[in-house]
């Protein structure tokens, strides 16, 4: 498995959180948590709050 498996696209991952969290304002950056984990988990950094995408 390599590093591209668990990659987020940001742009379609930012327009279609954009349609479902009111108020939401984009993606600043994202970070994965660990690594080698069959259930990825991301900090979603945004200009107003912080995720986390699992």
């Amino acid at each position: 498995m390599n590093s591209d498996t668990h990659h987020l696209d940001l742009n379609k991952l930012s327009e279609y959180l954009t349609h479902q969290i009111p108020d939401f304002s984009g993606i600043n950056t994202s970070k994965k948590f660990g690594t080698g984990q069959s259930n990825p988990t991301y900090l979603i950094d945004t200009p107003e709050k912080k995720y986390v995408l699992r």
